[in-house]
């Protein structure tokens, strides 16, 4: 097959398809927080952050905030139960929440209706924007899926890293046994990582 003579307007036809197929729509969150909400492909997915500070857990537990910014160890936000942390604890920036393991894992944390996307949920949605090398580009903030994501980076046992640089959201198996961490760098290189629970991410559902 020859190569296109024209690979610009190829690139404009395959850009303006994914908008015209992309969806607008809104989901209430369980505190009342109204979120965006976009459709790719055959998946419906938040186009923003979550930031819910309250969710039914296992075993009554409850989720409650820790301060990001420390680091090591004994930082509370690594101790095993659910929390959720903000950008340099500060709640008023449109960023949505950092959650650990424990909270997507433990309690029902997106809307009615949504859930935590698996691994296979981001696969799916990568591929349908064109796999690893083109999906970066249009799942950043600006581009033409609607997904509008973020470089706000994640936190780790030494504090919050790659601000500007990469976007992190959390992934889980199909079974739940297995975490990943989805990282979209500020190149529009995807990594997809199996993650331990030293780490905060950011979530987005994604529509049962």
């Amino acid at each position: 097959m020859k190569p296109s003579p024209f690979p610009f307007l190829c690139t404009l036809v395959l850009a303006a398809s994914l908008s015209l197929s992309a969806q607008k729509g809104t989901v209430k969150g369980k505190s009342g927080t109204e979120y965006s909400t976009i459709t790719i492909g055959s998946q419906v997915w938040m186009a923003e952050n979550l930031r819910e500070e309250e969710a039914s857990c296992e075993e009554s537990k409850k989720i409650s905030f820790a301060n990001g910014s420390e680091s090591g160890a004994d930082a509370v936000f690594y101790d095993g139960q659910p929390h959720f942390a903000y950008h340099q604890n500060r709640p008023e920036l449109e960023f949505g929440a950092l959650y650990n393991l424990s909270a997507i894992r433990q309690c029902a944390v997106c809307p009615e209706g949504y859930r935590v996307p698996t691994k296979a949920d981001w696969e799916a949605l990568i591929e349908h924007l064109g796999g690893l090398s083109e999906a970066g580009a249009q799942l950043k903030r600006g581009g033409s899926s609607g997904f509008s994501a973020d470089m706000m980076g994640r936190l780790e046992l030494n504090g919050p890293v790659l601000e500007n640089k990469a976007g992190s959201w959390w992934a889980l198996a199909a079974d739940g046994e297995k975490a990943y961490t989805i990282e979209l760098k500020a190149d529009k290189t995807i990594q997809l990582i199996e993650q331990d629970d030293k780490v905060g991410n950011y979530v987005r559902c994604i529509k049962e």
